[in-house]
């Protein structure tokens, strides 16, 4: 079982250390993850049994919800545990996002593992390497579908 713990200024060294071994992420400033202003909604780390499987923070952009988020490194965390920590956090994140404005969650990246899991998950291409969960009763019911499959 996951659950969500709210971000403090004590675990910036942890996401800095995750983001410095991302391919991905690792010239992005810290800064840009764990600053909230008045846009933010949350920045929050998702623990499971064993420990910190991800940090995600949470955007309002323009009618959308901006997802980033930090996985911890292979060699900390699985892929099994980050595949089942996003199956069961996602519908979490669905319910934290569910403003009246809001029409999806939106996303962006390039690494074509993630893109695929995260399409099994209802998410469709939007922009150039964004994509999208549109706030729709088929989109949660596919959330639902792949919950049942246990990716």
């Amino acid at each position: 079982m996951v659950k969500f713990v709210e971000s403090t200024p004590d675990t910036i060294e942890r996401l800095d250390s995750w983001i410095k071994k991302d391919k991905f992420h690792k010239d992005a400033p810290i800064e840009n993850w764990y600053s909230v202003d008045k846009y933010c909604l949350i920045t929050a780390w998702v623990y499971d049994d064993i420990g910190p499987v991800l940090f995600f923070r949470l955007d309002i952009e323009g009618e959308n919800i901006r997802l980033n988020c930090q996985f911890g490194p292979e060699d900390e965390v699985s892929r099994k545990r980050q595949a089942s920590a996003i199956c069961e956090v996602f519908p979490k994140l669905v319910d934290l996002t569910s403003i009246p404005e809001a029409k999806g969650i939106v996303f962006y990246s390039v690494s074509s593992d993630l893109i695929s899991f995260m399409k099994k998950m209802g998410f469709e291409d939007w922009k150039e390497n964004e994509f999208i969960f549109k706030f729709q009763m088929e989109q949660l019911c596919a959330v639902e579908q792949v919950l049942n499959k246990k990716i």
